[in-house]
């Protein structure tokens, strides 16, 4: 099986298009929504639905390994705990550590799975990190070059399609607009790197798993989307 390849950055968040409460809410339906059939065109229900991101211009790091590197200073000896959470509603997708560790430099191993083994999608991760000294929080984007090769209960999907075929994904969470810097070997600023409105969807049922061509997803009226299973 080929390992996906995976992009992780760790950034400063510059631009939200996510959660604000001052915001009313719209009631034209904004989500990117869609069936997924097979080759048939038959409802398929109970398929694994995930988005994958694209950005402007597109990231000049690719890496084979699905793993990165959090790291931290700890001042003293004393309790750490660390974790990762999601982009939008906060729910924890990862737990690192929670223990005792040495003063000094440290740094957690992140695999991109999350607490059941399963394969995060693209999107932005809060990691957090909590010593004595305080707490620190930083936004990590997670790009997957690709969901080739994957089985559908290795995911952790951001839908399932209903009786129907159907799936919704509130664009609401969905870190649009979330730009980095890119740096070079030096660790100087080469480009402005912005997750762009862009997006593949990728159905898995089984051992099938297809991608659609690329999708813009309007702000307003957000996509309209058919996936065909068709092994």
């Amino acid at each position: 099986m080929r390992t996906t390849r995976i992009l992780f950055v760790i950034a400063t968040l510059t631009l939200i298009g996510a959660c604000n409460d001052a915001t009313p809410p719209d009631e034209t339906n904004n989500d990117i929504r869609g069936r997924v059939v097979d080759a048939q065109g038959q409802p398929v229900a109970g398929a694994a639905v995930v988005l994958q991101l694209d950005t402007d211009p597109p990231p000049f790091v690719k890496q084979d390994k699905p793993q990165t590197m959090l790291d931290f200073d700890l001042p003293a000896t004393g309790w750490v705990k660390a974790w990762l959470c999601s982009y939008c509603d906060g729910d924890t997708v990862r737990h690192l550590i929670d223990g005792e560790l040495p003063a000094g430099a440290h740094m957690l191993l992140w695999d991109g799975l999350d607490d059941d083994g399963r394969i995060l999608p693209d999107d932005v991760y809060w990691f957090h990190v909590v010593t004595d000294a305080g707490e620190d929080t930083r936004p990590l984007l997670l790009l997957r070059l690709g969901y080739e090769d994957l089985a559908a209960n290795a995911l952790a999907p951001q839908a399932v399609t209903d009786a129907e075929g159907r799936f919704d994904l509130s664009q609401a969470c969905l870190p649009f607009g979330y730009a980095y810097e890119a740096v070079d070997e030096m660790g100087d600023p080469i480009a402005t790197i912005t997750v762009i409105r862009s997006v593949r969807i990728w159905a898995y049922f089984g051992d099938v798993s297809v991608a659609s061509a690329a999708v813009t997803v309007d702000p307003d009226t957000g996509a309209e989307v058919t996936v065909t299973l068709d092994p």
